[in-house]
């Protein structure tokens, strides 16, 4: 049987379960040097939330990932030749 609780301290319990999907959402008011407000964040996170929670984790998954790689993908760091194949530690001593 599987069970999913908190206890008086706030930890979560989960027992029985073969996986556990854990979705955190986050926001702030934030909306810049202005020292506006935004709008109100536990609204926005709830918003957040519903939409995580309706779709399912394959869709999720793949929809980070391309959202991730746009950011990951955007530069390349090359140090040198492929064909200079020595190891770090040796080539700081140079």
């Amino acid at each position: 049987m599987r069970r999913i609780g908190i206890t008086e301290t706030g930890k979560l319990i989960v027992k029985g379960a073969d996986a556990v999907t854990l979705f955190i959402t986050a926001s702030t008011d934030y909306a810049g040097p202005s020292d506006k407000r935004g709008p109100d964040p536990v609204a926005k996170s709830l918003w957040y939330m519903n939409q995580v929670a309706t779709d399912q984790h394959k869709q999720l998954l793949k929809e980070h990932i391309v959202d991730y790689q746009k950011y990951y993908n955007r530069f390349q760091l090359r140090m040198g030749s492929p064909k200079l194949l020595i190891p770090s530690h040796f080539s700081l001593l140079t």
